[in-house]
């Protein structure tokens, strides 16, 4: 029926973007999913999550940090958790969630650069070409898969 595959595409992008993430470097905390959501480990890399979630509102990325078993405290939370449901009722395809690890790895790697940097806490905002370039970019990308029910883009 109709809801089985629709149930069905949030697996089938969950672990396209498990599998993404994994070709990145950050690997699915359970080795992968067979639900609509996934955590993946990120802090390997150097940036804890919450640096990574500020990074990922400046450019329109929305996901949760969590708490690893093995996390310092003073690093902050190692993890990332990502969510296929939103996308999946837009119409994003698994081939479109390795593009959206993409978007992440490209989001760490510019949180590595700005380690150190003077950052603006109260606003979060990282006024860099490279953000503002991948801002156009996730928009760009975005813009193809409509939100339901609405006929604005006012929503980016």
């Amino acid at each position: 029926t109709e809801y089985w595959e629709y149930a069905e595409l949030f697996v089938e992008n969950v672990q396209a973007l498990c599998l993404g993430m994994d070709y990145y470097g950050y690997k699915p905390l359970t080795g992968g999913t067979d639900t609509n959501i996934m955590v993946s480990i990120i802090k390997n890399s150097g940036i804890n999550a919450r640096t990574l979630l500020n990074l990922a509102q400046e450019v329109n990325i929305i996901f949760n940090g969590v708490w690893l078993p093995d996390d310092n405290v003073d690093f902050g939370q190692g993890g990332i958790r990502l969510g296929t449901n939103v996308i999946s009722s837009r119409g994003y395809q698994p081939e479109d969630c390795w593009e959206i690890a993409r978007f992440i790895n490209e989001l760490i790697k510019v949180g590595k650069s700005l380690k150190g940097e003077k950052l603006n806490l109260n606003h979060y905002c990282y006024e860099t070409q490279i953000i503002t370039d991948l801002k156009a970019e996730v928009n760009e990308f975005a813009s193809k898969f409509p939100f339901p029910g609405v006929t604005t883009r006012s929503v980016f």
